[in-house]
């Protein structure tokens, strides 16, 4: 594995077309899976076998969803305070270009979690009407052990 330098990591982060977008609005065929049928678990299955067409293309996108939602959550949840913790230890005791280059990350992560949600309400618009989550409802115990993670991020890296 490679470490890329911050001046290199700073080009990569002027390129306009390495930033992410948002999608423009666009009309979604639900007819159509929305990813490889053998990424989804039930696939691997004797019972997928039994759902008929309809119900494989139904299944394959609320599970698509479903991945959506968790790349979300792991994002706001965990990536993006952990990048917090990390950025004040920087800003005490970093180079700037290091935290300039945290700074960054955190922005860019909070893009791909617009880009996430931006799509899923294009795909179920009133799943999505009240709240970004439809299936990823964290319990008290798994955001108590997201917030321990959290604490670590001074002392381990992750």
């Amino acid at each position: 594995m490679s470490v890329l330098s911050l001046e290199r990591v700073a080009a990569i982060r002027a390129d306009p077309e390495r930033r992410t977008r948002l999608l423009e609005a666009c009309g979604v065929d639900k007819s159509r899976p929305f990813l490889p049928e053998d990424q989804t678990q039930l696939y691997h299955t004797p019972a997928y076998r039994l759902l008929d067409r309809e119900q494989r293309i139904r299944y394959n996108q609320l599970f698509a969803l479903r991945v959506n939602e968790y790349i979300m959550m792991l994002e706001r949840d965990f990536v993006e305070p952990v990048l917090d913790a990390l950025r004040g230890r920087i800003a005490r005791r970093g180079p700037p270009e290091l935290l300039e280059a945290l700074d960054a990350m955190h922005d860019e992560e909070s893009l791909h979690y617009e880009a996430f949600a931006a799509l899923n309400r294009q795909c179920e618009p009133e799943a999505y009407r009240r709240s970004d989550y439809w299936f990823m409802q964290l319990k008290p115990y798994e955001r108590l052990t997201l917030r321990v993670m959290h604490a670590g991020a001074r002392w381990l890296p992750f």
